[in-house]
């Protein structure tokens, strides 16, 4: 009886690993990469960072986001009188 206690238990957690897997990360939820994200979505990393530290997931709004600004990130004042 304990064995198939055992089983049962053993399917369950990986039919749940399994289907939490494929589940996508929604706006502003952490992600490494791209296809963490949601179909609409990017994952934008912060300057500097790497995938190992994170992102989050953005959306682009139909944007470039090469001209797209981290305004998380303090910005550096040196140069303004």
């Amino acid at each position: 009886m304990i064995r198939i206690a055992r089983s049962f238990a053993l399917c369950a957690t990986f039919l749940g690993a399994v289907t939490l897997s494929g589940c996508k990360q929604g706006l502003n939820d952490r992600c490494q990469v791209t296809s963490d994200c949601d179909d609409d979505l990017i994952c934008v990393l912060p300057v500097g960072g790497t995938p190992q530290g994170g992102g989050v997931c953005l959306t682009t709004g139909g944007q470039d986001m090469a001209n797209v600004q981290d305004f998380s990130a303090p910005t550096d004042l040196a140069g303004i009188d």
